[in-house]
């Protein structure tokens, strides 16, 4: 599996988890940076609550009710190393995906999208005009067309 498809999987998860329930109409989009920082706090918290249940699990310190309830520990492992995934996977997002993922729910709320737009640094807004032209020029590609690169010479 590919790190596009666990990155997709895990954007489905987080927004799934993080956003089920409805938005307030006064909410405000947060900014790429803030979106960012957020999704990475959350997966190393996950990291943590994992490895520290393990461990102690490992030293026998869990409560019995919370041991009956817990996974094998190879079980864990593998939960372990996959929240390690996310994390990383949370580290190398994009302008791209803080659009397709986070600002497309906003899209019928202009107002919404003005008050991100007003408060994102210079730089984030070129990042994301250069995501949308490539994803613009991906989606042309995959149609079996390619856009022209120049003005089309008249025959004469």
């Amino acid at each position: 599996m590919g790190v596009k498809s666990l990155l997709y999987i895990y954007m489905s998860l987080i927004t799934v988890a993080a956003f089920a329930a409805p938005q307030p109409a006064s909410e405000a989009p947060q900014i790429y940076k803030i979106w960012k920082e957020q999704q990475i706090v959350e997966a190393k918290n996950n990291v943590v609550r994992i490895a520290n249940k393990m461990t102690l699990a490992r030293a026998g310190k869990l409560p019995e009710k919370e041991l009956q309830a817990l996974q094998p520990l190879e079980r864990m492992d593998n939960e372990l190393r996959v929240a390690q995934e996310n994390l990383q996977i949370a580290q190398e997002l994009s302008v791209e995906d803080y659009f397709v993922v986070y600002l497309s729910r906003f899209k019928s709320r202009p107002d919404a999208i003005q008050s991100v737009a007003s408060r994102m640094s210079k730089d984030e807004v070129a990042e994301l005009i250069r995501a949308m032209l490539n994803r613009g020029e991906a989606t042309t590609t995959q149609n079996g067309s390619n856009p022209p690169t120049s003005a089309p010479t008249p025959s004469l």
